[in-house]
């Protein structure tokens, strides 16, 4: 694999091109060439508190509070299927000056494994869905009933004047059910017979 940098671009580590070069993936190993970000921790492994859909893996807090679900990025700054659950004020204290990409999921929006109708699930291991039938896991795909969310394009203008525009989607209530669930085998029900 090739990359090509025209010689506008800027790379990562902060050196600018004056004219158009060749990387080769094997030459960005060998000489050490990496994304900085990539020596940067993970909160989801940093994180003390308890993994779960309704609790602040910084603080622990549970209840009341609102919560927050972001999406960590890798070193390259793509989305990957890892959340961290945070309240409000964890959120403002952490996730600004962390020099990891971390974007927050809608307050509705459907994730496996971080709803709150994932918190009594067999499937459920912290905030990951390991159910057999999640996309994730490279099954068909899970059904979720939510009330129907709604699509819209927003038209605006940047800072230059530029007329922009974007899709989104909004989420009008939580999902109630997934064609995944199986209800969490507790010790009562493993002593029946």
């Amino acid at each position: 694999m090739t990359l090509v940098r025209p010689k506008w671009s800027q790379p990562t580590i902060g050196i600018r091109v004056t004219q158009p070069i060749l990387i080769s993936a094997h030459n960005i190993v060998q000489t050490g060439w990496l994304n900085p970000m990539s020596n940067w921790p993970r909160l989801s492994q940093t994180l003390t508190g308890p993994k779960s859909p309704d609790r602040c893996q910084s603080c622990g807090c549970n209840g009341n509070k609102d919560f927050t679900r972001w999406i960590e990025h890798d070193e390259d700054d793509r989305p990957e299927t890892i959340v961290v659950v945070l309240c409000k004020p964890c959120a403002d204290r952490i996730i600004e000056p962390h020099p990891r990409l971390y974007h927050s999921l809608p307050r509705f929006e459907p994730f496996p494994g971080a709803m709150s109708v994932c918190l009594d699930c067999a499937f459920r291991e912290g905030v990951t869905c390991k159910c057999p039938k999640a996309q994730i896991n490279g099954g068909p795909g899970l059904k979720y009933e939510q009330p129907e969310p709604t699509t819209a394009h927003v038209d605006y203008s940047d800072k230059k004047g530029r007329r922009c525009g974007r899709w989104m989607r909004m989420y009008e209530g939580p999902v109630t059910a997934c064609s995944g669930k199986e209800a969490a085998k507790t010790n009562e029900t493993a002593l029946v017979p």
